[in-house]
């Protein structure tokens, strides 16, 4: 007997109680057009984030190389062997001799 009252107070019947109507279930066909169509802009919205990104790096990429710019990992492995022969270079010339 609850049931039919929580039923005709707007709450969903289900596995043994009541809940309340969720917040996107709706009987409005407009309201259901109106938030197909949010999910929708927001999937292309997302979409054309993804496209600017994408190109965004290209046209950075396309720059470096026309700027002959190294990458930061091709930096740090020069400068790491340039440290190494300065000391091998300090060694040679502490040696009598050098």
């Amino acid at each position: 007997m609850g049931d039919v009252a929580g039923a005709a107070a707007g709450y969903e019947t289900g596995r043994g109680g009541l809940y309340p109507p969720s917040a996107m279930h709706t009987r409005n066909p407009l309201l259901d057009q109106v938030a197909k169509l949010s999910v929708a802009a927001v999937g292309i919205a997302q979409a054309a984030g993804e496209e600017v990104r994408s190109a965004a790096r290209a046209g950075t990429d396309r720059l470096a190389s026309e700027f002959d710019l190294v990458r930061r990992d091709e930096y740090e492995a020069l400068r790491d062997e340039v440290a190494a022969l300065r000391t091998e270079i300090e060694r040679l010339k502490a040696e009598p001799g050098g």
